[in-house]
């Protein structure tokens, strides 16, 4: 009886604590913590949400504008315009290109916070098309994005029913077909749709295309509000740009986009783009015109029966924040024209890679000579005059060859350089001649003596080859005879290459003076002293000539005057000859590093710092720009930020400059071996072993001009 009595005392004591204990757990008070919890700040990049349309190709191009460099820019794809709207509105991507119809229904539907102004004039880009056959379903189909919806609804037959569709090439295979009566096409495919016997129906688009900013990007610290007046200010640079040289800037939108360069002037076919000065002196008349445009959609849609719904007091436009952009500086006051014959069209409108035997030039060609297929009027080491490093190509890709070796008379010391016909080769010799030979066959045509050894490379234009010697003697020779047309003595040896650039010869001497002389007489119209010693190239843009000297300095010389634009100071001599690609002049220094410095003051965009120091103009293709090292490398670096992407061994030293084309690269070292290079990762193409030191090569129509130190120059293909 005790042992259970004293069990049934635990047994209550146990149950007693029990409830005390839960009791405790019920009333005791939650941890405050002692300070929030932070989430991570987003990486910094522009976002833009993009559907494929022909208004969007110029986007792309805009992570070449000098303004960007320093601003990562990425592309969100969409599989529908709903897709974007909700992307804007969450404030995953920050722009997004509309058409006045797409705005309309997304303005009320979404309750966007946004910024917006016309960007382009749409004339005849859309259409809808019709087959000949009045027995085909009484389908329309059209592409969502455009305005392809509201023309079929144009066309007031109540018959006719609309199908969305995902991209052109679905919309025609089913018009071939016979599943469909018609469809609304953009161009390429709508010129395409005419000539192969579609008839166009009703009225061919009018209306605008709209460039839809939402700031909610920077509420996240993603972006900034100065981030997206610089994209809006460089959009405007590249109008510019594709105004004043269209086919340049039609290239660098076709690399950018990964496309064949004829797809470009027929995709924007009927599309005309404002410039910033049409904007902002027009911008009341332009903000009524959307507003209208807006307001007929939404009208139409709901008498047909399909209203917008949302609020349509949102159907606002204010175009006067553009005035703070800082936009006022713009000159051109009409809309850029884009004419241009419209070929078949690629696989899709979303821009995909485009295969071909004649490869597109890679690079930023702003500035630069016609893209490949065009006849250049004057050629020169480094491709241009802003020594890009880019042939003229296309590239040879395969272990070569040879087709011929010249017999020279002396070892070359320069790089060889291609006449603008392509017919001739010239090169410079120890023995001081300036050497000519036949392209075709390899036959000695002329050699020309100078004063002293040559070691800067010659340039050309037109019928007449300039050459430069030791000794300070420029002179200009007739290329066809080898006759001298003129001649000029400087104060010094002159040993970088020679450029040519709207008329003009700019040379630099040993002991300072950069010399710009008309290149029909030799007349002088400026020359400056710098009071160092100056071994490598000039670099010649739009508006500046660059220098690098020997006294740690790289010195910038308005074109016009030659008077002094900028210097910088960098960490040791500048040796190399420097590369200027879309306003970023990029130069190896001997303090080891290699920089990237804005064009238009000289601060230092970034700075790559590399085991040995780079003495060799580089090279630009793509997004990256390629270097030679004394550490016995090449390095591929991101031109944006001058981050390595990829590094490839040789077995010595490189100091002879790089050129490229496409998707190639060639590079000599002093292990006298040439190496091609496959530029988007370092993967050999091929390497050729000779038995003397090498110059920089030529590459055209898929043969490399090779100069030998035994004497030869020789043709690869």
């Amino acid at each position: 009886m005790k042992k259970f009595l004293f069990l049934l005392v635990m047994l209550a004591m146990a149950l007693g604590g029990g409830w005390l204990t839960w009791q405790k757990i019920q009333h005791r008070k939650p941890p405050v913590a002692k300070t929030l919890p932070t989430l991570p700040k987003p990486s910094r990049e522009f976002r833009f949400a993009v559907l494929g349309r022909p208004s969007e190709l110029p986007l792309r191009a805009l992570a070449r504008m000098p303004e960007l460099q320093d601003l990562p820019v990425k592309f969100i794809v969409c599989s529908s315009p709903a897709q974007r709207w909700l992307m804007l509105a969450s404030g995953q991507a920050d722009v997004a290109i509309a058409s006045s119809d797409e705005l309309a229904m997304a303005l009320p539907r979404y309750g966007l916070d946004v910024k917006v102004f016309p960007l382009a004039l749409q004339q005849g880009n859309e259409q809808v098309v019709f087959s000949k056959d009045g027995n085909t379903p009484p389908w329309i189909a059209y592409l969502p994005g455009g305005v392809g919806q509201s023309l079929a609804l144009h066309l007031k037959d109540p018959q006719l029913k609309l199908v969305a569709v995902e991209n052109p090439d679905q919309a025609t295979a089913m018009l071939k077909a016979g599943q469909i009566r018609g469809c609304s096409l953009w161009n390429p495919w709508l010129d395409q749709a005419k000539g192969q016997g579609f008839e166009g129906k009703g009225e061919p688009s009018s209306g605008l295309e709209v460039w839809v900013w939402s700031s909610l990007g920077s509420e996240t610290g993603r972006v900034s509000e100065e981030d997206g007046q610089k994209v809006v200010r460089a959009w405007f640079d590249l109008m510019r740009q594709l105004s004043d040289k269209p086919a340049l800037t039609h290239q660098a939108i076709a690399e950018e986009n990964e496309v064949n360069v004829t797809l470009i002037p027929a995709s924007l076919l009927g599309l005309q783009f404002y410039p910033a000065a049409t904007l902002l002196n027009e911008r009341t008349r332009l903000a009524e015109d959307l507003r209208s445009q807006m307001k007929e959609k939404v009208n139409l849609w709901s008498l047909a029966g399909q209203p917008v719904g949302g609020d349509v007091s949102k159907l606002q436009v204010d175009l006067d924040w553009l005035v703070a952009v800082g936009l006022e500086g713009e000159a051109t006051t009409s809309p850029v024209e884009l004419p241009g014959e419209t070929p078949a069209p690629s696989a899709s409108v979303t821009p995909t890679p485009t295969t071909t035997d004649v490869p597109t030039e890679t690079g930023d060609p702003f500035d630069k000579p016609p893209p490949e297929g065009a006849t250049p009027s004057v050629t020169q080491a480094g491709g241009d005059a802003g020594r890009s490093g880019r042939m003229p190509g296309p590239p040879l890709v395969s272990e070569p060859k040879q087709l011929w070796a010249a017999a020279l008379p002396a070892e070359p010391t320069t790089p060889v350089v291609a006449s603008p016909d392509g017919q001739q080769l010239f090169v410079g010799l120890a023995n001081g001649n300036l050497c000519c030979v036949e392209r075709a066959s390899g036959r000695v045509m002329w050699n020309f003596p100078m004063d002293e050894r040559i070691r800067s490379a010659p340039a050309c234009q037109g019928q007449w080859v300039e050459a430069a010697c030791d000794s300070g003697q420029i002179v200009s020779i007739e290329r066809s005879t080898g006759v001298k047309r003129w001649s000029v003595q400087a104060s010094s040896d002159v040993q970088g290459p020679l450029a040519i650039d709207e008329g003009a010869l700019y040379a630099a001497t040993v002991d300072g003076q950069i010399l710009c002389l008309d290149v029909g007489s030799g007349v002088e119209r400026w020359t400056q002293v710098t009071g160092t010693n100056i071994t490598a190239g000039l670099a010649v843009t739009s508006q500046h000539v660059v220098a690098c000297c020997i006294d740690k300095k790289v010195r910038v010389l308005r074109k016009d005057s030659g008077t002094k634009a900028w210097e910088v100071s960098l960490g040791d001599a500048c040796r190399a000859t420097p590369s200027v690609e879309s306003g970023l002049i990029m130069v190896g220094c001997a303090d080891h590093n290699f920089y990237g410095l804005r064009e238009y003051d000289g601060s230092v965009a970034w700075k790559q710092k590399l085991p040995e120091e780079v003495a060799c103009a580089s090279v630009s293709l793509g997004r990256n720009v390629y270097v030679g090292c004394k550490d016995n490398n090449v390095y591929c670096l991101d031109r944006g930020t001058g981050k390595k992407v990829w590094t490839y061994p040789t077995r010595e030293r490189v100091v002879n400059d790089l050129v490229g084309c496409s998707d190639t690269l060639y590079v000599v070292s002093q292990d006298m071996r040439l190496y091609a290079l496959q530029a988007s990762d370092p993967k050999l193409r091929f390497k050729l072993k000779q038995s003397a030191w090498l110059q920089t090569p030529w590459v055209q129509d898929q043969i490399v001009y090779l100069p030998v130190a035994d004497n030869t120059l020789r043709a690869l293909k």
